[in-house]
């Protein structure tokens, strides 16, 4: 509680004097002060004048009357300042210095100073360190077909029948949302789902809401399929997983099929291994099914051998592929073992 007293006039030349005096609360005089200062704890000494700091009183220059605190046990500490004739309006400020912050010669004491009404929108001015409107999006960054959510959260409750809030996106191509949105009555937040297709390259789309003249705005980042390899090896003879050499022409017969793998690829990367030796070939797309590209006899020289159940004899052979698309990001590489029939050709003898 503050109070504000007069002391009585004196002249300049006299020194200024520090009295301590007592009293209860019921003996209390008022000034007539209509809007009584507030007062911080501040420790630092004010502007205007002298501050005790186990008290927080404080000292204003003449021409201003004295404003004192009530502390403990219903006594006060009253500081006396010659020439105290006006009621004061300071307002210690912590921080900083600790300096105070006296009235403007327009001010009329006693007058509060009324605060702008706030919108229904929570708009207005806004109280320092209260919370703000915000949009956000979970996941910030999908791969395209997927439904990531936004929350819509407003600064103060929603008013009776609730806010509506208008929802837009930079790209509805890419990421499509509702036109708006109801907060209901007395809360603050509300979701919806973000739709979005499917792109060949990272996309970025702003996500916006607005109410009552404010706008939210987060960024959602759509992701093309994520590439992954597959394949299968298949023979028209030995069925998958196989290749036999042609009589003819020293080729294998058999098929690289990668057309399980996944994304927006441009092209397969195909190796196979006989030993130490090595080959590899490119498909472009669309062609996601080839054949192995050989060197004839001398591939298979390399190769080592394995038996069947059945007792038929093949050589190993493994198969490894990664595809690539358009800005040439590759995927992992998978790996399959082939058996390869040399079917008596090069001088095998099965």
């Amino acid at each position: 509680m503050f109070s504000c007293f007069s002391t009585p006039g004196t002249t300049e030349a006299q020194p200024p004097r520090m009295t301590l005096e007592h009293r209860s609360r019921a003996s209390h005089t008022r000034a007539g002060c209509k809007n009584q200062p507030k007062i911080s704890s501040c420790l630092p000494p004010a502007q205007y004048g002298i501050a005790r700091a186990d008290a927080r009183l404080h000292m204003i220059p003449p021409g201003h009357r004295l404003c004192w605190s009530h502390i403990m046990h219903h006594t006060t500490r009253l500081l006396g300042v010659p020439g105290l004739v006006l009621c004061s309006l300071m307002i210690v400020q912590c921080g900083g210095s600790g300096a105070g912050t006296a009235p403007s010669p327009s001010s009329t004491p006693g007058t509060p100073t009324p605060s702008p009404a706030p919108s229904p929108g929570g708009g207005g001015t806004p109280t320092p360190g209260a919370a703000a409107s915000s949009l956000t999006v979970t996941p910030s960054s999908i791969q395209g077909q997927g439904q990531p959510q936004a929350t819509v959260t407003l600064a103060s409750a929603a008013p009776a029948g609730g806010a509506l809030v208008v929802t837009a996106t930079s790209n509805s191509t890419v990421a499509r949302v509702p036109a708006a949105v109801t907060v209901a009555a007395g809360s603050r937040s509300t979701t919806f789902l973000v739709d979005t297709s499917t792109v060949v390259a990272a996309t970025p789309v702003t996500i916006t809401a607005s109410y009552a003249g404010s706008t939210m705005a987060s960024t959602l980042t759509v992701l093309p399929p994520t590439l992954s390899a597959a394949f299968v090896v298949r023979s028209p003879v030995k069925g998958l997983g196989a290749c036999v050499m042609e009589e003819s022409t020293h080729e294998f017969d058999c098929v690289l099929d990668g057309g399980a793998s996944q994304g927006f690829i441009s092209a397969w990367l195909w190796t196979y291994t006989m030993g130490a030796t090595t080959l590899r070939h490119t498909a472009p797309a669309p062609n996601a099914a080839s054949s192995p590209q050989t060197t004839g006899c001398s591939f298979l020289q390399q190769g080592t051998g394995g038996d069947n159940p059945d007792g038929s004899r093949y050589l190993k052979m493994d198969v490894t592929l990664q595809v690539r698309d358009g800005s040439g990001v590759t995927s992992e590489i998978v790996r399959q073992p082939v058996r390869v029939y040399p079917n008596r050709q090069c001088g095998f003898g099965y």
